[in-house]
């Protein structure tokens, strides 16, 4: 049994401890002592260069969009939408951004949406709106986010949604505006700071309306043009660049109108296309054209994104022009065009986004294209990676802003790569996958929002990207290459959001740039534009979203800023505009977005601030004004004034890792939110078994290691000792791999081979491609067979409908210990290829799928990673059901799934796939369609599950499956293939017999 035992696989991670470590709202990256970079989350660029289809269940009629969301009226008049809804901009219910279509609900003839909220417009003429209530975007009179749609009024027949601003026009032809006004927006003759939030009537009468930023655009019935609101860049067309409170007449004979961030545009009655405002240059910087210049003609219609244009001319032609950082022209590159390109026909309608778009063609398909990073293409969820993935080596620090990365060699050369925009330091426009050269010489570095701070060997320092507010310290809008500061020495640097800080070598500590919460610690509120002098006597500076913090000489931490979640730790949640006192004891703090975290002398590491998305790792979302202790024995922490997690680092070598987690961002394989830290494992490290909560509860969303696994004479035990489990309540699995004349089977001789065998390596991936028109490849089952563990005995897997596993512990996770696994079995692991596997569940996750199993045990004759097949609970049974009929040659296979309650009536894909005997796997396309699988796997498809009943679907129908005995044939739903593979939504419907 010792080789047995020295077989098993390790239970904590084996790799060398990262040395650096990094956070931002997405992602997360670490360097570990050999200078190998690993980064996991969202990946920094995610869109597509060229159009691609959004599943509807119908034919649409009409599209939009607009911000980072997009939406769809079907022939049948359902209103579908998708993309992002961080303030419940989409209508459906709930804030949860969306990868793919949900239903909003129907009679709707017009959307018009902003960033954050968005309009509608009934056929009966009723105006609706939904999203964020800021300024008074609703229009219902207050200031509350509304997540579903709200009536606003009657009598209604167009609308506009701006960024902070609303306009809509009643039967009548009078223009009706509401929201911010702070640069006369609104019309109303005023430039109040105070936001207006009910509709309110202004001196113009109007047919058509268009909204941007902060300016508006009104089309009369006779052709006549009119705009008013903010004219910095010349986008009310008046040749001026005054801004104006009341509506301007610029022209005449247009027929339609279009205006978004600091452009617009106006298609004449002639079928030219005219243009105003801001324009991309070839330069890269943008321009200025304060009046309309006609750019195109023989245009039917068109729309304008936040930097570029499209137009539908003669045939559905589309022409596109401006920037393409993102995708978003449509035409296979990242290339901004400076004069419109022609991109394809076919097109019936076009819908422009900030830096995407949606478009309609002639047979009613939708598609969409550009960026997508909040979902907006429709068509799934965005790139991400849930496991550390290298990316480079040979660095030794690295920052993280919100879109933008930058790290350090030891060498001293910079390398940046991310999102295009100004805060990579290239000195141009476009996205960089991988790290590229920004300089050399260097430190240290910082990244914020947008902007990018770094002090070199001689320690000069050198700013970079916007500098919207002063935080580069030059007098320039931004600068798209290092531009170094003056000719002072520092010693240290920060980044905020948008504000900076610097520690010089005689401690004194300076700041500059945002200064709206009193993040710069000068005793007011006042932005600068230029390094200000704060104190002295300072060792280190950090900075969050809009609060800093620095740590004194004596060791003290002092707060300052924006103090809403209690993250200055100063027991209330006031803002500060001076430092105050925290405490003392610290020997770093690193802040995340809105949350602390703080190590000191001897190993303790304590949170505090905000908590909804789990920063605290206390297991509860909730925030905390003063600081908690989370545990013991840390020698090293990091987070980002992006990041809303915290990474970790333990004596014993672990990196642990904790908070929010929609892209991937901790690393643990899902993309489930973790309320308590968790250990990030390799590829190779199999010890960790994950526990999620039930959604919409803060209770413990990991469980535990397995610490320990022993045997007592022939007995195998498992002890669950992980406390942070404690009072939770849940179930715990054991199944099998084995040879079928293994002990563990109960079968020594004239066995039967039964089900898969395990598969080396990860169950996906392209296979070898069928060689013949059958739909399941030919192969003879090797003697293996799968099982469950039920009170020490082994139950094989087989039957129609799988066969159910017992639960071998129910109770108290916490108190999981001595769990017997196996009894009075001979060596059942010496010189075996058997394999042990483990899983934990609670109740009401297992309602939704399998159970994730994990190896936990491994025969000596086992070599390379192993992964187990889930296994099948009750609840999962009675989800996933199927019924077989015919002889193995014409085998029929029907499979029924009963929809979640919160899967009812909305838009899913249905995946079906097969694992041959032989480890082989297919998966379904169409019916009787079978194709070696790939990944992402395609949805054999995309229906809306019924609001009651289950919905069936025909797997196979008169297929000759002779050969196959003990194929596994799955079934999936659900809104990606990536939620069905990540969160285990399926079940083993059926085992061909």
């Amino acid at each position: 049994m010792a080789s047995a035992l020295g077989a098993l696989l390790a239970v904590m991670p084996c790799e060398a401890a990262p040395p650096a470590g990094a956070a931002s709202w997405t992602s997360s990256a670490t360097v570990d002592d050999s200078g190998v970079l690993r980064v996991w989350g969202r990946q920094v660029v995610a869109g597509a260069l060229a159009p691609q289809r959004v599943q509807l269940p119908v034919a649409a009629a009409k599209v939009f969009a607009g911000g980072s969301q997009g939406f769809a009226i079907d022939v049948q008049g359902t209103l579908w939408a998708w993309g992002n809804n961080s303030q419940g901009q989409l209508g459906d219910g709930s804030v949860v951004p969306r990868a793919n279509p949900v239903r909003v609900g129907s009679g709707f003839s017009l959307v018009s949406t902003g960033v954050n909220h968005s309009l509608g417009l009934k056929s009966d003429g009723s105006l609706w709106a939904w999203g964020s209530g800021l300024f008074g975007l609703i229009g219902d009179g207050v200031l509350t986010d509304r997540r579903k749609p709200v009536q606003v009024g009657s009598g209604y027949v167009a609308a506009a949604a701006g960024f902070t601003h609303s306009l809509a026009i009643q039967a009548d032809g009078r223009v009706w505006t509401w929201g911010r006004n702070q640069s006369g927006q609104l019309g109303n003759g005023t430039t109040s700071t105070v936001s207006v939030n009910l509709p309110t009537a202004i001196e113009l009468t109007a047919q058509v309306v268009a909204a941007g930023s902060e300016h508006s655009l009104a089309l009369q019935t006779d052709g006549s043009l009119w705009a008013w609101g903010d004219n910095y860049y010349g986008q009310l067309g008046d040749g001026t660049r005054t801004d104006a409170s009341t509506p301007r007449r610029i022209g005449t004979g247009y027929a339609a109108i279009a205006a978004t961030g600091y452009s617009s545009l106006g298609l004449k009655t002639d079928g030219t296309l005219w243009i105003w405002g801001y324009r991309s240059t070839e330069d890269g910087r943008g321009g200025i054209q304060p009046t309309p210049t006609q750019i195109l003609s023989g245009v039917s219609t068109m729309s304008v994104g936040f930097y570029h244009g499209l137009a539908l001319r003669s045939g559905g032609q589309l022409n596109a022009w401006g920037d393409n950082r993102f995708g978003q022209l449509g035409d296979g590159s990242t290339s901004t065009r400076f004069n419109p390109i022609a991109i394809g026909t076919g097109w019936a309608a076009l819908a422009a986004g900030s830096l995407f778009n949606v478009g309609l063609q002639n047979d009613g398909s939708v598609w969409a294209w550009g960026d997508d990073y909040e979902g907006q293409l429709g068509n799934g969820p965005p790139e991400s990676k849930t496991t550390p993935t290298v990316l480079a080596s040979g660095f030794r620090s690295v920052a993280m802003g919100l879109g933008h990365n930058l790290a350090l060699k030891p060498d001293g050369t910079l390398w940046a790569w991310g999102q295009g925009n100004a805060p990579l330091g290239l000195g141009v426009v476009g996205h960089q996958r991988l790290p590229r050269q920004v300089g050399s010489g260097f430190a240290s570095v910082a990244a914020g929002n947008a902007h990018s701070l770094a002090l070199k060997t001689d320690g000069t320092l050198w700013t970079w990207g916007s500098n919207v507010e002063g935080q580069l310290g030059h007098n320039s809008e931004v600068e798209w290459t290092p531009r170094q500061l003056g000719s002072t020495v520092w010693a240290a640097i920060a980044a905020g959001h948008s504000h900076s800080l610097g520690l010089q070598p005689d401690t004194s500590l300076w700041a500059w740039g945002a200064n709206d919460a009193g993040q710069l610690g000068l005793g007011d509120r006042n932005p600068r534009a230029e390094p200000v002098r704060v104190g002295t006597g300072f060792s280190t500076v950090l900075a969050g979203t809009r609060f800093s913090m620095a740590l004194k000489i004596d060791g003290t931490l002092w707060a300052w800023g924006a103090n809403g979640s209690g993250q200055l730790g100063l027991g209330d949640f006031t803002d500060a505009s001076s430092p105050r006192r925290v405490g003392s004891g610290y020997v770093k703090v690193v802040a995340g977005q809105n949350h602390v975290a703080a190590l000191q002398a001897d190993g303790s590491l304590w949170m505090w601030g905000d908590g909804r998305f789990n920063q605290l790792g206390d297991g509860e979302r909730r925030n905390r004004a003063t600081p908690a202790k989370l545990g013991e024995d840390f020698v090293d922490v990091f987070s980002g004034p992006t990041a809303a997690h915290t990474l970790a680092l333990r004596r014993d070598g672990s990196l642990w890792i904790w908070g929010l987690n929609t892209t991937g961002q901790l690393g643990d394989g899902t993309i489930a939110a973790s309320a308590r830290p968790l250990s990030v494992v390799n590829e190779q490290a199999t010890g960790l078994l994950r526990l999620a909560a039930p959604s919409g509860t803060a209770g413990p969303e990991l469980l535990a290691y397995l610490l320990k696994l022993q045997t007592q004479g022939y007995d195998l035990k498992a002890s669950l000792t992980d406390l942070r489990a404690a009072g939770l309540l849940g179930d715990v699995y054991f199944s099998v791999l084995a040879p079928a004349n293994s002990p563990l089977t109960g079968c020594t001789s004239h066995c039967s081979p039964g089900v898969a065998a395990p598969s080396r390596g990860p169950q996906r991936g392209p296979l070898t491609a069928l060689r013949s028109t059958r739909p399941l490849a030919e192969g003879a089952a090797p003697a293996t067979v799968a099982g469950v563990i039920s009170r020490g005995g082994f139950k094989q897997t087989s039957g129609s409908s799988g066969t159910q596993a017992d639960v071998a512990y129910n109770g108290d996770l916490g108190r999981a210990n001595e769990l017997s696994v196996l009894t009075g079995l001979s060596n059942p692991l010496a010189d075996s290829t058997a394999v042990i596997c483990m899983g934990v569940t609670i109740p009401e996750l297992s309602a939704k799928g399998q159970v994730l199993m994990r190896p936990i045990a491994t025969g000596s004759a086992v070599q390379g990673v192993v992964q187990c097949p889930p296994v099948q609970t009750a609840a999962t049974l009675a989800r996933f059901r199927a019924q077989s009929s015919g002889p193995i040659t014409a085998r029929t296979i029907v499979a029924e799934v009963t929809p979640l309650d919160e899967e009812r009536g909305q838009l899913r894909q249905v995946f079906s796939w097969a694992v041959t005997p032989d480890g082989r796997q297919y998966m379904q396309t169409a019916p009787n369609v079978w194709e070696a699988m790939t990944e992402p796997m395609r949805p054999v498809a995309t229906v809306t599950l019924p609001s009651t009943g289950s919905y069936r679907l025909e797997v196979t129908r008169e297929l000759d499956l002779s050969g196959l005995e003990g194929t596994l044939v799955f079934i999936g739903v659900g809104s990606s293939w990536a939620e069905v593979r990540d969160l285990n939504k399926a079940g083993q419907h059926t085992t061909v017999q």
